[in-house]
C-alpha cells in the first residue's frame, strides 16, 4: 500500500527523502548513512515544482559530497535537457553528475529518452550485467528526429533567442499580474518559467515551502480564463511555461493580451482564498 506520500511502503523503506536546497543536511545524511546509499537523485531545477532554482553553491555541495562518498549522483533532466542549454542544467552550472536521464525535448517530441553517464556504470550495461530496454530503442524515425532536432539545437544563438523569449513571457506575466494589484514574481529560466502569485522574496525554495503557495494560487483560474482566449497554459500551480522555438513574438504578445483579459477573474479567484 502507498504511504500518505503515494510511495509504496516496500520503496519507501529504501529512501530517504530530503528537503531540497539545503546543502548541510544533505551532506550531514550523506555522511552519516554514505555506507546504506546507493544514489542521489534530483531534478537540478525542480521543473515538476513550478521551475525552483538551486541556491548558490547547493549542486556544487551535492557533487562533492556524493563523489567524497561514493555515491551515484543522478540528474534527472528530462525536463531541463536540451530546453535551459545544449548541455542542459549540468551545462549552466558547470557540474557533472554520475548518470543523466533525458526524454523527448532532444527529438522536438518524439517518443525519445535516453540515459548516460560515466563509462564504468554504463560498461555494465553493454557488458549485459544490466538489462536495459525500451520499446523505441533504435527506431529509425525517432533517431532522425533527434539528430534534426539537435542540428537546429546547435544553431548559432539559438538558445540566447530562446531564453530571450522566454524572459520576455515571463516578466510580461508578472507586469501584467502586478498592474491588477496582485503580488507577482517568477522563477526559472527563459524556455521554463513559472509565474508565482507571491512577492520576489517569498519565492519558493523547495516542494515544503511551494505547498502553501500552491493551495492559495488563482493559478487553475488563469489556466481557465487563458483556455478560453486560445491560450493553453499547464493548469496547476507546479506546472510551467514552457515555450520552444516556434513561439513567435506575435505568440507571446498574444498570450500577454490574453492575460490581461484574465485578471479581473484571477484576482478575483485570489482575493476568495
Amino acid at each position: 500500500m502507498p504511504n500518505s506520500n503515494g510511495i509504496p511502503e516496500v520503496l519507501a523503506e529504501t529512501l530517504i527523502v530530503l528537503p531540497w536546497n539545503d546543502a548541510d543536511l544533505l551532506t550531514q545524511t550523506i555522511e552519516a548513512h554514505h555506507h546504506d546509499i546507493a544514489c542521489v537523485i534530483t531534478e537540478p531545477i525542480l521543473g515538476n515544482t513550478g521551475g525552483i532554482m538551486p541556491r548558490p553553491g547547493y549542486l556544487e555541495t551535492m557533487r562533492a559530497v556524493t563523489a567524497a562518498n561514493n555515491v551515484v549522483l543522478i540528474f534527472d533532466e528530462v525536463l531541463t535537457g536540451f530546453r535551459v542549454a545544449l548541455g542542459g542544467v549540468q551545462q549552466l552550472f558547470g557540474i557533472t553528475p554520475d548518470l543523466t536521464t533525458l526524454a523527448k525535448a532532444m527529438a522536438a517530441g518524439f517518443p525519445a529518452a535516453a540515459v548516460g553517464g560515466r563509462a564504468e556504470i554504463m560498461d555494465l550495461i553493454a557488458a549485459g550485467e544490466v538489462m536495459y530496454g525500451g520499446t523505441y530503442n533504435s527506431n529509425p524515425i525517432v533517431t532522425s528526429a533527434v539528430i534534426a532536432t539537435l542540428d537546429q539545437l546547435s544553431q548559432p544563438d539559438f538558445y540566447a533567442r530562446l531564453n530571450a523569449a522566454g524572459e520576455k513571457l515571463a516578466k510580461g506575466m508578472v507586469e501584467i499580474v502586478r498592474r491588477a494589484g496582485l503580488p507577482a514574481s517568477w522563477a526559472g529560466v527563459g524556455p521554463m518559467s513559472q509565474l508565482w502569485f507571491c512577492e520576489e522574496e517569498q519565492l519558493p525554495h523547495d516542494y515544503r515551502t511551494a505547498a502553501p503557495l500552491m493551495k492559495r494560487s488563482p493559478c487553475h483560474t488563469l489556466w481557465r480564463e487563458m483556455m478560453g482566449r486560445g491560450v493553453i497554459l499547464q493548469p496547476g500551480q507546479d506546472g510551467l511555461f514552457l515555450i520552444s522555438a516556434a513561439h513567435t513574438d506575435t505568440d507571446i504578445e498574444f498570450t500577454l493580451e490574453a492575460a490581461q483579459a484574465s485578471m479581473p477573474a484571477v484576482k478575483r479567484a485570489f482575493e476568495q482564498h
